[in-house]
């Protein structure tokens, strides 16, 4: 399981696993952003999720320069040959939406 291994940059800039535990272990970024927010402990969270409570300082950023770039997000769905046309519409709009909050 890969909730209790966190993929960090090493000192040379490789990826490394970092084994954690914690009081709790979800597998909901919104629950887990709602437990760091209450003081549980320490997430990994996507940039769009911790935006608003990083503003507001509910939440604080730390070690930004060990965390790794590129991990992705995916849009599961049927073969092209037979996609409706409003999956499509949808997976676009998540295309639109997601690289007009692309952190550089």
């Amino acid at each position: 399981r890969g909730l209790n291994n966190w993929p960090f940059k090493g000192d040379n800039g490789d990826p490394v696993s970092v084994s954690v535990s914690g009081p709790i272990e979800v597998n909901s970024p919104m629950t887990a952003r709602a437990a760091a927010v209450s003081g549980l402990g320490f997430t990994v969270l996507p940039d769009f999720i911790a935006a608003p409570d990083l503003a507001s300082g509910r939440l604080v950023s730390v070690m930004d320069d060990r965390i790794l770039s590129g991990g992705g997000i995916f849009a599961v769905y049927p073969h092209r040959r037979y996609l409706p046309a409003k999956v499509r519409v949808f997976v676009d709009f998540l295309v639109q939406w997601f690289r007009t909050r692309e952190v550089a």
